[in-house]
């Protein structure tokens, strides 16, 4: 997870993304990473354990495209500050 800021009022079409989510797309720094895969059991990769990493690319997709992950997505979070 990670936080991001939006400017809906200075980019109207942002505000597609707070009210009705979006898909991304992220890549993680290689050099800083701690993670690795688990296997089934017929010793397949399942599924990829991240411990640690820094996300060195984060960038809203369009409309039209698949994220990698299906979970991948943007989503509004409410905090009471």
């Amino acid at each position: 997870m990670t936080e991001g800021w939006l400017w809906t009022g200075q980019y109207p079409e942002a505000k597609r993304v707070i009210e009705k989510g979006n898909n991304h797309s992220m890549e993680l720094d290689d050099k800083i990473i701690d993670a690795f895969w688990t296997k089934d059991n017929k010793g397949k990769p399942e599924f990829f354990i991240i411990n640690e990493a820094i996300m060195s690319k984060l960038c809203i997709l369009g409309e039209e495209y698949e994220p990698c992950f299906e979970t991948a997505g943007i989503r509004q979070e409410y905090t009471n500050l």
